[in-house]
């Protein structure tokens, strides 16, 4: 896969990823089938229940916390290739969220925009 190459390249910093999905159809589908991709990629992500994956809206979501410049880097990389290959992805910093864990990228799944 194209997504995998890309994302395997060693020059890319490489943070934890949590996945979230909001409901269990198709989010849930595309955040499995994304976490396959990122392990396959060798990054370390996993799939986590946490409970602002009910307030997203249409759409994929890569986070990261506030002020992490080279986290921040790494997840707008992240969506840009999520983009390239036909998955559109908004990203963004959360704000000082001390529940969410410093070098770590958030990526939420909500339903598909129509």
């Amino acid at each position: 896969m194209r997504l995998v190459s890309i994302l395997s390249m060693g020059g890319t910093i490489h943070p934890a990823v949590q996945l979230t999905f909001i409901d269990q159809g198709e989010p849930k589908r595309f955040a499995e089938l994304l976490l396959t991709v990122l392990h396959a990629a060798q990054w370390n992500a996993e799939i986590i229940k946490w409970n602002r994956a009910g307030l997203l809206g249409p759409g994929v979501w890569v986070e990261s916390r506030k002020g992490d410049a080279s986290v921040n880097e790494a997840a707008h990389y992240v969506a840009q290739q999520l983009a390239n290959v036909g998955t559109p992805a908004m990203t963004g910093e959360i704000m000082d969220d001390p529940t969410f864990p410093a070098n770590t990228i958030l990526i939420r799944v909500g339903p598909r925009p129509r």
